[in-house]
């Protein structure tokens, strides 16, 4: 389940708050670079998190408007 991991809920909250690189992720959130990618990319596959490029960076924030 897309909710079940609470490292994609508290993924999910940060971005919440506002739109953040993955290595802004890694310090919100305490887990590692590794995990947070993975995390993510099942929740942009989900059609709950979009990406952005801004330069060399990647920029994550809520894909789905019902999440807030």
């Amino acid at each position: 389940p897309i909710f079940g991991a609470p490292s994609r809920l508290a993924l999910l909250s940060s971005l919440m708050e506002r739109e953040r690189t993955v290595q802004e992720l890694v310090e919100a959130t305490g887990l590692t670079q590794t995990n947070v990618s993975r995390h993510l990319a099942v929740l942009r596959q989900a059609g709950l998190v979009a990406r952005r490029a801004r330069g060399n960076q990647a920029l994550y924030s809520i894909g789905d408007p019902s999440i807030e």
